[in-house]
């Protein structure tokens, strides 16, 4: 049975690392970074079919209306934000894909 109480990116341990490591970015360097993400899950979108998309459901769907109350921390970026929501609208294993890069380069920093 689903558990409607968790957030959709709970299912995957990788972004919550990669947003407790984007926690301690100023704007600039959040904005800097999702930009580029936000540009590569524009382009995988858009290299999908029609029938490669997916159907959101409710537990993303929730999600993303929760967003607009804008009461965690990364819904307060515009840039983050977006990307966040954007991410929630992509297949399962693309999702993991860019998270998995994201967080490598976010590790590569250090």
């Amino acid at each position: 049975m689903e558990d409607f109480n968790k957030r959709w990116y709970d299912k995957y341990e990788k972004t919550h690392k990669v947003l407790e490591i984007l926690k301690e970015f100023s704007d600039e360097d959040i904005d800097f970074v999702m930009d580029e993400v936000l540009e590569t899950a524009m382009a995988l979108k858009k290299s999908r079919t029609e029938t490669e998309l997916i159907s959101l459901g409710i537990q993303k769907i929730k999600g993303i209306m929760h967003s607009e109350n804008k009461q965690r921390w990364y819904d307060q970026n515009r840039t983050l934000y977006t990307v966040m929501n954007s991410l929630s609208a992509m297949k399962e294993d693309d999702f993991k894909n860019i998270i998995d890069a994201l967080y490598d380069s976010l590790h590569s920093i250090d």
